[in-house]
């Protein structure tokens, strides 16, 4: 038996009745039966065959066409190329290619022959990048589909809205069973969801089956409620509350399913959005007929639905664990879905489903890169109007401290592949990340705490040592400190504005110094540097005119610590270190954000005015800081003086303190309260220097 023949089945119980809709065109079982008979001729027989083509109506029809010959066909994915498939071709010994235009020929001397009782196949890589061929039996899966009709009501009356091509399992498995259950299916070429509206009324559809990033932007394009929507399907471990919720509010009548599987070992478990509410981290109860066990923190899976000669129990290449009670799911990551950071493993995936069970991010990935100085550091990529801080906070509460990201980028969207997974490559490029691969370690078991049992490695510009002491782990990390040429260049550049500064030296009346613009510049290093490297800038400074170099304001060098000036200099590396360290706390608190896109500004208002709100308090604190460290500067100026006429000049009349204060501190204050507005000012352009 194979799915022609099921498909001929169908054909001959209700002919008329409407099996595929494509592009708005209907074709009914006998139309898509008839096409199957006439494409079928062409095709050579009893072959492994591959089929490519863009159009998910044509790659129905010749998988169908083909299993008449008694082919076994494989669906490829869209985008490869004709050469690297005649490259796969020749490796796997497969003759023939099925496109729209063509039947391809390779003329290959050795052929692989139809291995017996399968009636399909298809092509993955593995975790090993070669190309590798899984092949199916024809009850694998549809002893299955009554299962899926039970459970999500995909019988005789359901009609069911997909997109994408069926090359991806997920999409062709949810095809055949619409096909077993003699229902009508909707698929179009390209995903319009701004059409679903009037989709969903005219074709009465009361099924829909999209990968998760898909689901989200139905929901946010559907304009109005419909209610004849009953089951809402999607082929992932990862859905957003804020989707589950988008869903809700268009499909009030709706029950959403999300299952787990894979495409060797199929349908494996499957949750509601209810208990997903309830147990965000879980992938759900195991299907009937499916038995999953753990054994040190790895899972292995038992079926009667898995592809062929795949021996059972198999192990799922998952870590995870089940829940004692309620036998439901949790899946704590892939084993190369893993990052190695410092000896430590961490699961991105884990890390993930944390971020989307976050009310109010819709969409997140979470991935490894090098910075700028060569170490391995872990980032997230995050849809979402909350402030920085807020995720940091709640992902402080459910993660240890090394499983947080070291930088979250806020985007518009993220990047999915067709099979809903999130395309990190691409993602890498949008947010300017150069794409590396993440380092795996082999057999990992992941311990109690976190750590990894007996097993440590090397990161690329540091060494995370093990070690034993007294039955307690101590762990080492050991980094090389270098400077780069950019940061060597940044300091060049505002050490040379220090200077240029300085020798913009006005007269002030009542003053026996003059006005000069360091202390903008000053403020200026604090806002744009961390304290480290904003000390360094300053102290550089401060170390040239010490040696003699005449940088200093009138062109001075040395001997202005034995002058009138002496407090302002003493004044410039604590003002900034405490400046530059107030603004890593409000940064910390508050982070700046870059203005958000056109469909963020449609997101509900409270959500909107909770920002203004805070981007209030954020501007209050920064003229505070901005505050301080201009008092702080002219206090110790004046200090400076004071104590500068006591030794010198004893008899002086600014001897004291408060007549100091007249001299070096209130005529700057209408200047100094300039300056402090125009570095409030370009806050936000300097400040994008400290995430550099």
């Amino acid at each position: 038996m194979n799915y022609y023949e099921l498909l001929e089945q169908k054909y001959k119980i209700h002919p008329e009745k409407p099996f595929v809709i494509h592009d708005g065109i209907t074709y009914t079982y006998r139309a898509i039966f008839e096409r199957c008979d006439n494409v079928g001729n062409f095709y050579p027989q009893n072959q492994i065959v591959f089929i490519h083509s863009e159009n998910p109506l044509f790659q129905l029809i010749s998988f169908l066409a083909a299993q008449q010959k008694d082919n076994v066909p494989i669906l490829l994915h869209t985008p490869m190329p004709q050469s690297l498939i005649q490259e796969i071709a020749a490796e796997l010994n497969i003759n023939y290619l099925i496109t729209e235009k063509d039947v391809i020929n390779f003329g290959f001397t050795q052929i692989s022959e139809c291995p017996a009782n399968v009636c399909m196949g298809f092509l993955t890589s593995g975790t090993t990048g070669n190309a590798k061929i899984f092949y199916r039996s024809y009850a694998s899966w549809v002893d299955f589909f009554p299962t899926l009709e039970s459970l999500f009501n995909i019988n005789f009356n359901a009609t069911l809205l997909s997109q994408g091509s069926f090359s991806f399992t997920g999409n062709l498995n949810i095809a055949l069973s619409v096909l077993y259950a003699g229902a009508t299916l909707i698929n179009d070429t390209l995903f319009d969801p701004k059409s679903y509206d009037d989709y969903i009324d005219r074709f009465n559809i009361t099924h829909l089956y999209f990968v998760p990033a898909k689901l989200q932007v139905v929901a946010s394009a559907l304009k109005k409620q419909h209610t004849g929507i009953k089951q809402v399907l999607s082929g992932s471990q990862l859905l957003s509350l804020s989707t589950i919720t988008a869903l809700k509010s268009v499909m009030p009548h709706s029950a959403i399913h999300l299952y787990y599987g894979s495409s060797e070992l199929s349908y494996l478990t499957y949750i509601d959005a209810e208990s997903l509410l309830e147990k965000p981290f879980s992938v759900g109860k195991t299907f009937p007929g499916i038995t999953i066990f753990e054994n040190n923190g790895e899972l292995y899976v038992d079926t009667l639905y898995h592809a062929d000669k795949i021996s059972m129990p198999c192990p799922l290449q998952d870590y995870g664990h089940l829940v004692d009670g309620d036998n439901h799911l949790i899946l704590e990551g892939r084993k190369d879905n893993s990052v190695n950071m410092k000896g430590i493993k961490i699961n991105a995936a884990h890390i993930e489903r944390i971020l989307l069970s976050i009310e109010g991010v819709a969409d997140a990935a979470v991935f490894d890169y090098f910075d700028n100085k060569n170490n391995l550091k872990l980032a997230a990529a995050v849809v979402s109007l909350l402030e920085e801080s807020q995720i940091r906070k709640l992902l402080e509460e459910k993660l240890l401290r090394w499983e947080i990201p070291s930088v979250i980028h806020f985007c518009d969207s993220i990047p999915h592949n067709n099979s809903g997974k999130p395309d990190y490559t691409m993602l890498k490029t949008q947010i300017g990340i150069p794409n590396t691969e993440n380092a795996h370690v082999e057999n990992y078991i992941p311990s109690k705490k976190g750590f990894p049992e007996g097993k440590t490695s090397l990161a690329t510009g540091s060494a995370f040592l093990c070690q034993q002491h007294s039955g307690k782990r101590k762990f080492l990390w050991h980094k090389k400190k270098t400077i780069s040429t950019k940061a060597i260049a940044q300091i060049g550049v505002f050490v040379a504005l220090l200077i240029v500064g300085a020798f913009t030296a006005f007269p002030i009346p009542f003053s026996v110094v003059s006005l000069t613009l360091q202390t903008l510049v000053l403020m200026a290093i604090a806002i744009a540097f961390k304290p480290k490297m904003a000390v360094l800038i300053v102290t550089i400074y401060i170390a040239m005119g010490s040696i003699g170099l005449p940088i200093f304001s009138r062109f001075r060098s040395f001997d202005i610590f034995v002058s009138e000036s002496v407090g302002f200099i003493v004044s410039f590396i604590p003002a900034t270190f405490l400046m530059s360290t107030m603004i890593s706390l409000l940064e910390k608190k508050y982070p700046t954000r870059r203005k958000s896109s056109a469909w963020l500004q449609d997101s509900p208002s409270s959500a909107l005015l909770h920002n203004k709100k805070q981007g209030h308090t954020k501007t209050l604190l920064l003229c505070l800081i901005v505050t301080f460290f201009t008092g702080f500067v002219l206090i110790m100026g004046s200090l400076g003086y004071m104590f500068f006429t006591r030794f010198f000049y004893p008899n002086a009349w600014s001897s004291t303190f408060t007549q100091a204060l007249f001299i070096m501190a209130i005529p700057f204050l209408p200047v100094e309260a300039i300056k402090a507005a125009a570095a409030i000012l370009l806050y936000k352009s300097l400040v994008v220097f400290r995430n550099q």
